[in-house]
């Protein structure tokens, strides 16, 4: 049987053919995929309305009660053995503007010395070329803000109530003036019980 007889038989023909077929359909997608796009670009316009601001979620517990963004979403609720009360809430692009973030809120009972014994203010203090520290007043009360900007951007608001301390830590991988804003309205809604 000579060679072309060989390459006429259906056991051989077929696969032969899909071979042939499927390396140029595998050729032709790596061209289309590595040369320019062709065609027309439609433009749509945009409007510049600003869409209103979704409503605020709340909570609460024993001590305290907040609002926060509807962007972000409650995730678990398991205690540090510190704090009397807390929470943890995860804002991701797709639920709304905004960077990824997660909010943390602690209640916890005020350390001996004050808001200045706590471990994070002593922190941000004893690293200041890291860490910036301002002050803010929140319902006649001092608040305490430390930022830290690095590899990750992380805000965290101290605020001293009696015999509590009030953690709030906003973090994200990209600093962004929406965190700020999102982060004030939750302490401008704080009631404390």
């Amino acid at each position: 049987m000579s060679f072309i007889s060989k390459l006429k038989s259906k056991k051989v023909l077929i696969p032969l053919i899909l071979i042939v077929v499927t390396g140029s359909g595998i050729a032709f997608l790596i061209k289309s995929m590595n040369s320019p796009a062709e065609g027309t670009v439609g433009v749509t316009s945009q409007s510049n309305s600003v869409e209103p601001p979704a409503t605020p979620k709340k909570l609460g517990g024993k001590y305290v009660a907040f609002e926060y963004p509807s962007r972000y979403e409650r995730i678990a609720k398991n205690n540090p053995s510190a704090s009397l009360e807390h929470w943890t809430l995860y804002g991701r692009q797709a639920l709304g503007p905004g960077p990824s973030a997660q909010i943390s809120v602690i209640v916890a009972k005020m350390p001996a010395g004050g808001v200045k014994e706590d471990g994070a203010y002593k922190l941000y203090a004893a690293f200041p070329d890291k860490y910036k520290l301002t002050k803010m007043t929140q319902d006649n009360e001092e608040v305490i803000i430390g930022t830290a900007n690095g590899e990750e951007y992380i805000r965290t608001a101290l605020w001293g109530h009696k015999d509590y301390l009030l953690t709030v830590a906003i973090s994200s991988n990209q600093e962004n003036e929406q965190l700020v804003t999102e982060m004030n309205a939750l302490l401008e809604s704080v009631e404390w019980k």
